[in-house]
């Protein structure tokens, strides 16, 4: 039996739902998301590599290689995503694992690997709170909560989301709080309807297009 929505990926990898408040969320989600790509000049960055050293100053290069490649050739992104994070594991860069992470699973959220990106961004969760760095861990949050939107995990998603925005509060940023409240109002509204739908089956997914331009 079909769910009462579907769902579809845009160019950029953001999720439209038919739903009218859903897309309201991710309209509101694409103005606070964390992986902000950097538009360069390719050939100029490669011609960097030569002369690279193993340092944060090389996964930050690697890092931003991999997103000129993101919307023409995302396995090369994702092979510099993960030169970044095998170096960040070597050099014992916590910050640029978490950067490797949040930018690989850019890509595999394009992709529609919504379970992959799932595991590795609850790694990025657990290594911020590791290294006790607040925005990190409010950023990754927000980006753990949107994967559990995707896979139907609203309760899930609902939690990250709220530990994310009091964070945010507490540290300052009003602005993201706020918008990360008008979030959890409409996921809860969404959330409300679903569990009143008497054809609804636990942890039954939303069928999902995706368009990959």
């Amino acid at each position: 039996m079909a769910i009462w929505f579907i769902c579809k990926t845009d160019a950029k990898g953001y999720i439209i739902y038919e739903n009218k408040s859903i897309i309201i969320i991710y309209f509101l989600l694409q103005g606070m998301a964390v992986h902000a790509q950097t538009m360069m000049n390719r050939d100029s960055l490669l011609k960097l590599l030569p002369a690279v050293k193993e340092d944060s100053n090389a996964v930050l290069l690697y890092i931003n290689i991999g997103q000129q490649y993101e919307s023409s050739e995302p396995g090369v992104a994702k092979y510099y995503y993960r030169l970044a994070g095998d170096l960040s594991r070597n050099i014992n860069y916590p910050r640029g694992i978490i950067k490797y992470i949040v930018n690989y699973t850019f890509v595999l959220n394009m992709q529609g690997l919504y379970d992959s990106s799932l595991i590795l961004n609850r790694q990025s969760v657990e290594l911020s709170r590791q290294i006790k760095d607040s925005v990190y861990l409010a950023k990754t949050l927000i980006n753990t909560g949107s994967v559990y939107r995707a896979l139907g995990e609203y309760e899930n998603a609902a939690g990250c989301y709220e530990e994310g925005k009091l964070i945010f509060g507490i540290y300052g940023n009003v602005e993201i709080a706020a918008r990360t409240d008008d979030i959890l109002q409409l996921l809860y509204t969404d959330l409300k309807r679903i569990k009143n739908r008497s054809f609804m089956v636990k942890g039954q997914l939303p069928d999902c297009e995706r368009l990959m331009t």
